[in-house]
């Protein structure tokens, strides 16, 4: 048993935190809340699972093995969600410019790729 919590452990400990969660700063600050919003905070480690999944339902035209552009946004706004105090998901996918929509992008479909190769790490770690 130990030796399945240390490899479970240590492959857990090897999604960078940058994926875990953090802050993004916004090249176009937002109004939400009639305040300017330059920031982001977001935890996908504290996503629930109805999250994860709410965010996946977002677009049926992914795979196991990928996520479209609408999931990944969807994704990044769960793990957002409730961390800014003045902003929700629509403030986010309703205000946010290009090239923060673009990161936040890439942060989602990050961590979806992230996920999946922790999984197959854990499924190793347990043969």
């Amino acid at each position: 048993m130990e030796n399945k919590d240390q490899a479970k452990k240590s492959v857990l400990d090897t999604m960078p935190k940058l994926l875990q969660g953090g802050t993004m700063t916004l090249d176009k600050p937002i109004i939400a809340a009639d305040a300017e919003v330059t920031e982001i905070k977001y935890s996908f480690r504290n996503m629930t699972a109805r999250q994860y999944m709410d965010a996946l339902g977002v677009d049926e035209s992914g795979s196991p093995f990928y996520i479209t552009r609408q999931q990944a946004l969807a994704l990044f706004c769960k793990a957002a969600g409730g961390l800014n105090p003045s902003v929700d998901e629509h403030d986010l996918r309703e205000r946010m410019g290009l090239v923060d929509v673009a990161n936040a992008i890439r942060l989602g479909k990050s961590f979806f790729s992230g996920v999946g190769n922790v999984g197959v790490q854990l499924i190793k770690s347990e043969s």
